[in-house]
């Protein structure tokens, strides 16, 4: 892996000394700077802090500004009672000697300060190479690149060599963007904009492998702030394999849209076609059993009942087929509606099998909600009419109906005491043509609940069923709650 600190400009701190050393080598350089002095009284006596110049730069070089100004400060001291030998003529009598002392203190006080600061940058350099070197360990395996602020690659990690097929040495020194060819989901200078305002920016970029394929890569770039050498932090992956797979789903949804709506169109003609022929093969059935019953045998009168019978649940299930279509095709249009008064027309429709049947159903007062009122009451007429008809033997049937609103919408229920349904079939139920029983038993196309589902989705809920064998079954479905503004 390269020298981070190299490459951000940060320089090894590991030379300056820490305390209490520092301070000890600062004593030390000012006994030095002594002897010096001692050792040429004659060269020096004229300028008795010239010695101790280098002690307080090397004492600040090596510990900062607290070794720096005990260095400065114990020159001073040295110089006071053991080199100068007219004390008394230091003062304002005698400006140059003054000057001399205040230069050397201002000098070793502003020594001691630039250290100070310099050693204080250098370790903030070092330790921002620190922490982008565990970054870069940490994202090394995978695309990392590090470029300057002229937005030339100065780290290209192993995972950039997979991504992009470049080698480290074809890398380095290029222009990144003009290396990857890169097309840019926003204008460069505002992504430049961003990154200097917020300290980082993410999106998605085009770019190009060294073999020439375009992959689309989600990228993240961190600013790294550095007085000498500011840099820039890329990390990315590719994205292409994921945008192609949305891609494929969303031209397969649409598809399918088409689809569906090319098979509603037919269903929807074809069932409407098909009533016409099959009202007049049971006209025709019927006219023959009127004018030659007698010539007819019992078995051909048998096989023109079946005849009959089989017209008339075809007939039926064209209906049905018919109804499901036109769910499909109407226009989602809801209004604030109440729910009691759908049930109250659907009980209306059911009133003479509820008789029939001995069933009790009782229900709870109902919210109002957005929905068609039609499409409502006939989505309770036909979860309560497969309770009349799944209900059990054993005992009386029992209905109840009852709603709650929960998370902006409201959860109905219908709930009998019927036979159940076993948790293995649940969804099946739902989907059109499928029967559990035979039509002998439980008559019907198979296509109720399928209708009952398709009503819930155009109000833009969903239902489910919750039932075991034997237990009953319970129906929920969700309805949007009535907007205040609407009502």
């Amino acid at each position: 892996m390269n020298n981070l600190a190299r490459l951000l400009g940060a320089r090894d701190s590991g030379w300056h000394i820490r305390w209490p050393w520092s301070y000890i080598y600062a004593l030390l350089a000012v006994a030095i700077g002594a002897f010096i002095r001692s050792w040429l009284p004659g060269v020096l006596s004229p300028t008795p802090f010239l010695a101790f110049y280098p002690a307080v730069v090397v004492a600040a070089a090596l510990g900062g500004l607290g070794p720096g100004f005990l260095a400065t400060a114990a020159s001073w001291l040295c110089v006071t009672y053991f080199f100068d030998t007219t004390p008394e003529i230091i003062g304002w009598s005698n400006p140059a000697e003054l000057g001399r002392l205040l230069v050397f203190l201002a000098g070793g006080t502003g020594v001691s300060l630039i250290s100070e600061a310099q050693r204080r940058g250098q370790a903030r350099l070092v330790q921002q190479a620190r922490e982008l070197k565990e970054l870069t360990q940490l994202t090394d395996l995978g695309p990392c690149i590090i470029r300057d602020m002229q937005d030339r690659i100065t780290h290209w990690s192993d995972g950039s060599v997979r991504i992009y097929g470049f080698t480290a040495e074809q890398a380095l020194g290029r222009i990144s963007h003009e290396l990857l060819q890169t097309k840019f989901s926003l204008p460069p200078d505002q992504i430049k904009e961003v990154l200097h305002r917020m300290g980082r920016w993410e999106g998605e970029l085009q770019q190009v492998r060294a073999d020439g394929t375009a992959i689309i890569v989600s990228s993240q770039w961190v600013a790294r702030e550095s007085a000498l050498n500011p840099a820039v932090l890329e990390i990315n992956a590719d994205i292409t394999p994921l945008i192609q797979a949305e891609n494929a789903l969303r031209d397969a949804s649409e598809e399918l849209k088409r689809s569906n709506k090319d098979l509603e169109d037919f269903a929807y003609v074809a069932s409407h076609d098909l009533q016409e022929p099959l009202r007049g093969i049971n006209g025709f059935l019927a006219l023959i059993l009127k004018h030659y019953a007698e010539r007819l045998d019992a078995k051909g009168r048998e096989y023109i009942a079946y005849s009959m019978e089989a017209s008339t649940r075809m007939s039926q299930l064209i209906i049905d087929l018919l109804e499901y279509s036109r769910v499909s095709r109407m226009a989602r249009q809801l209004y604030p509606i109440d729910a009691g008064k759908a049930l109250a027309r659907a009980l209306t429709n059911l009133r003479g099998t509820i008789e029939e049947t001995g069933a009790a159903v009782t229900y709870d007062d109902l919210p109002t909600v957005m929905g068609d009122v039609i499409r409502l009451s006939q989505l309770f007429q036909n979860l309560i009419g497969n309770a009349l008809k799944f209900r059990s033997m054993d005992q009386p049937c029992k209905i109840h109906i009852s709603a709650r609103q929960k998370d902006g919408h409201c959860e109905f229920s219908v709930k009998d005491n019927g036979i159940g349904i076993d948790p293995r079939q649940h969804e099946r139920i739902f989907a059109i043509f499928q029967r559990l029983h035979g039509r002998n038993k439980y008559p019907g196309t198979g296509i109720g609940l399928a209708i009952c589902r398709k009503i819930v989705e155009y109000h833009g809920g969903r239902m489910w069923v919750d039932s075991q064998p034997g237990e009953g079954a319970t129906f929920y479905f969700t309805l949007p709650e009535a907007r205040a503004s609407s009502q």
